[in-house]
């Protein structure tokens, strides 16, 4: 026995069907519906994140509208490079069976700073 048909406007699928069960009702509908909802959840996600921007101080603020400008992504870009080059650096030094100097060690760390501080 078929299962009754879905209420009207909602997905067409229920469990253990699939779009060749489905004889009544054009595929091309449920992929519409299947946008709309995509984009319904989107919505709601930029909502929460707007709500939950509006309980933060006025420094976090500013810090996050620096971090969405160009200018901090290319400074981001470039720091990932210096790193690239810094790590090529270290693995020929350890190649050459030589101890890191100590400037190259504290650009490591500077560099974890940086990062650490990028995701937080």
């Amino acid at each position: 026995a078929r299962p009754p048909p879905p209420p009207e406007g909602g997905p067409m699928l229920s469990e253990g069907s699939n779009f060749s069960d489905n004889t009544t009702k054009d595929p091309l509908d449920d992929a519409k519906w299947i946008r709309s909802s995509q984009r319904a959840v989107s919505e709601l996600v930029m909502l929460e994140r707007s709500r939950s921007r509006e309980t933060w101080g006025i420094w976090r603020h500013r810090i996050m509208e620096a971090m969405e400008t160009r200018l901090y992504d290319q400074f981001v870009g470039v720091t990932i490079i210096f790193n690239m080059v810094l790590i090529i650096y270290d693995t020929d030094v350890r190649a050459a069976n030589r101890e890191a100097p100590a400037w190259s060690k504290v650009c490591d760390f500077l560099l974890l700073v940086l990062y650490a501080i990028d995701i937080g």
